[in-house]
């Protein structure tokens, strides 16, 4: 599972996990219990075009849903929405928020996805150390059954990076290799590496991409490097066509 630290006003979920299968996705986070009219009472899940099944979250520590009916190669937007005695919204009144995000389904070979935090005071050199490292050939690699190995800038802040490594061609069996050799190549680039999050898609024909929002675009221009898109609240990442 991928996990998503978000940048969320008030009240909003703070960290939210999504997991594709095929044609249903698990959504799950982590909310702030609390706004000014009390606790929330559920949060609920609404996309466009609509799924076939959007269940509500009857919890208000913590939620995890799982909706069916999504469709391959298609987009869908969706929102979540926290609720309580005050009602859902507008936001105005109720004093509510909630996180967009957009999601494809498309088919596609399975893969594994590592993000890493490099925590490095001279940036500028761990990022050309890295991506010298990670742009490499494949070639020693073979015995892996990775078809494609991709690397690109994810954030960044004036205290540290976060690379996300993308292998495609991949599966459950080998993914715990995978891992350790995307971990192995970040410090061969002289680097201190916290894996913050790991995507795994074991479906052989199903990916996910999430769009959430975070910090703008890196400044080094990447084939793969996520697109901004600018929405009247905030900006959000969109991953499209993960694998």
């Amino acid at each position: 599972m991928r996990a998503f630290l978000l940048e969320a006003p008030t009240n909003a979920p703070e960290m939210f996990k999504a997991v594709a299968g095929e044609r249903y996705v698990v959504f799950s986070w982590s909310p702030h219990v609390t706004h000014l009219h009390g606790a929330i009472d559920n949060y609920t899940l609404s996309c466009s075009p609509s799924p076939s099944s959007l269940p509500q979250s009857p919890s208000s520590q913590s939620g995890s849903l799982t909706a069916t009916g999504f469709s391959p190669n298609t987009l869908y937007f969706c929102s979540l929405t926290p609720n309580n005695l005050w009602g859902s919204g507008p936001p105005a009144r109720a004093n509510l928020s909630y996180t967009y995000f957009q999601l494809r389904l498309k088919g596609g070979l399975p893969c594994t996805e590592v993000i890493a935090t490099l925590t490095e005071q001279k940036l500028d050199d761990v990022r050309a150390a890295v991506l010298e490292q990670l742009e490499a050939s494949c070639a020693e690699c073979a015995s892996e059954n990775i078809n494609r190995q991709s690397f690109s800038c994810f954030e960044e802040s004036p205290s540290f990076l976060t690379y996300r490594a993308r292998l495609e061609g991949t599966s459950a069996t080998d993914s715990g290799s995978l891992i350790s050799l995307i971990e192995a190549w970040v410090r061969g680039g002289g680097a201190s590496v916290i894996v913050t999050g790991v995507l795994m898609i074991v479906d052989s024909r199903c990916s996910v991409a999430i769009s959430s929002p975070g910090e703008p675009e890196c400044s080094r221009p990447t084939t793969t490097s996520p697109t901004p898109h600018i929405t009247s609240n905030f900006r959000h990442f969109i991953y499209s066509e993960l694998c």
